[in-house]
């Protein structure tokens, strides 16, 4: 399984990347899982303090987080099922193109 993460703003600067494709073995994850992957493959200490929530270990509150254009507050938060060709878009509310 594939899927696509986007970052925007300060998350893009601070990945040194726009995107990137994360492979799963398994048919489908949680977004909960997502996010712990892509702290895996970013390494940087910068990254994960702006990104992670160290309480809650999802995504900080103030980024926004789409799961396929829809907010994951109308799905099921950081228990949304991610399926392959997925795109998940992390935009902090403070952010930039």
């Amino acid at each position: 399984m594939k899927v696509k993460v986007v970052f925007y703003g300060v998350l893009k600067t601070l990945s040194n990347t726009e995107s990137l494709e994360l492979e799963f073995s398994q048919d489908s994850v949680k977004l909960k899982d997502l996010v712990h992957k892509i702290v895996e493959v970013i390494d940087g200490a910068e990254f994960s303090e702006r990104f992670l929530d160290k309480e809650t270990l999802f995504v900080k509150p103030d980024i926004i987080v789409l799961v396929n254009d829809r907010d994951i507050g109308l799905l099921a938060e950081e228990e949304t099922v991610i399926k392959d060709n997925t795109v998940v878009v992390f935009i902090p509310s403070t952010h930039g193109g």
